[in-house]
């Protein structure tokens, strides 16, 4: 059930997330008054948010990637070091 739940959360803020950029694709030629535009400054905001947002996923990916491709590397290494010490792997010597 947590599963799920989780699921669902995640489709809702990814939906969320793909839907606020619908307003910065619709206004983006309006009909401008000038500095004090309302629409200008929120697709401004729109522009930064998702910018925000993507670098934050990218940054977030690529320390996972690099997390992952480090505990692969130390697995890889443990099972070398193992297979070459004759003591820890208890092998008796007979004669």
């Amino acid at each position: 059930m947590k599963k799920q739940l989780r699921v669902i959360i995640c489709l809702f803020l990814c939906a969320g997330i793909l839907l606020s950029l619908c307003p910065y694709g619709h206004n983006s030629e309006h009909n401008c008054i000038g500095e004090d535009c309302q629409v200008c400054r929120d697709i401004a905001l729109q522009r930064e948010i998702s910018r925000a947002l993507f670098m934050c996923l990218f940054c977030g990916g690529a320390a996972f990637t690099a997390s992952q491709l480090t505990v692969l590397m130390l697995l890889s290494a443990d099972k070398s070091k193992k297979s070459l010490n004759l003591v820890d792997n208890k092998v008796k010597l007979t004669a």
